[in-house]
């Protein structure tokens, strides 16, 4: 059965088109900045990429992995604060009207637990979260060997990192808010007041859903080993549950593997 992927970042979007029968295989990879601010500006801009696999290929699904909020359950597009251009779009019936295959719409987050835990450093995992640190902040989780799916998506980025604080985990462990603080207070106090609350938030997971495994992407993927000392220090001054803590497999790849997977999960249960 082929399939084609579609991840909608906030800054990059990658389109795939695959294969799968008993094995997964990538037949091709394209990749351009995000149309953000217009989501007719991206389909637009998807569209003969896509019209072009679904021309030579038997395409049977499409799988679109895209930062919320969202409705998991209807494939509508909330408020997500990155796609300014998406708010409010039913984004599964455009594409099914337009490209006529079936469309699953899935949470970034969700879609890359689910990619980690098939493919990728959290393999065959019973209880573990993914986090992106990349353009936002949010979380997917595995437990007792299932992926949590709701019909409302997780948003643990819009959670404040104290009661007395304006500030949110989507701007304290994301690469864009990162990259802020290191532009005010300088990269070193940056790094480690960003890993001071990851590390407290893994701790508040662990301890409250034992989980054995965290994998955390984006620029904690690409900095790990600067980062992790740092975090695994305040990870454990807080947790009564010890678990590894691991970048992502995929790398700047994460994009083709959760669309991939929001793709084709609902065929692999």
């Amino acid at each position: 059965m082929y399939f084609i992927g579609f991840d909608i970042g906030g800054t990059n979007t990658t389109l795939v088109l695959g294969e799968y029968e008993d094995n997964l295989k990538i037949i091709s990879i394209e990749k351009f900045k995000s149309f953000s601010n217009s989501y007719i500006d991206e389909i637009n801009a998807a569209s003969d990429i896509i019209d072009n696999w679904l021309s030579n290929y038997n395409v049977k699904r499409l799988g679109v992995s895209i930062g919320g909020p969202i409705d998991n359950k209807n494939g509508i597009i909330l408020e997500p604060p990155h796609l300014p251009g998406f708010w409010h779009v039913k984004l599964k019936d455009i594409l099914e009207n337009k490209f006529n295959v079936t469309v699953n719409i899935m949470h970034d987050a969700l879609s890359s637990t689910i990619a980690e835990w098939i493919w990728g450093n959290g393999k065959n995992a019973k209880n573990m979260t993914f986090m992106t640190f990349g353009t936002g902040f949010g979380a997917g989780f595995i437990i007792n060997g299932s992926p949590y799916i709701n019909d409302k998506s997780l948003e643990i980025g819009y959670n404040k990192i104290s009661l007395r604080s304006k500030i949110n985990y989507d701007y304290m462990c994301s690469g864009t808010g990162l990259n802020n603080m290191i532009k005010i207070y300088g990269e070193r106090y940056a790094i480690r007041r960003s890993m001071q609350h990851l590390g407290y938030l893994l701790a508040f997971l662990a301890n409250t859903l034992a989980l054995d495994l965290a994998v955390v992407g984006g620029v904690f993927t690409y900095k790990y080993n600067e980062f992790y000392p740092i975090l695994y220090k305040n990870f454990i001054k807080f947790s009564m549950n010890d678990m590894r803590i691991l970048p992502s497999r995929f790398g700047s790849d994460i994009g083709v593997y959760s669309s991939m997977a929001a793709a084709i999960y609902e065929l692999k249960k």
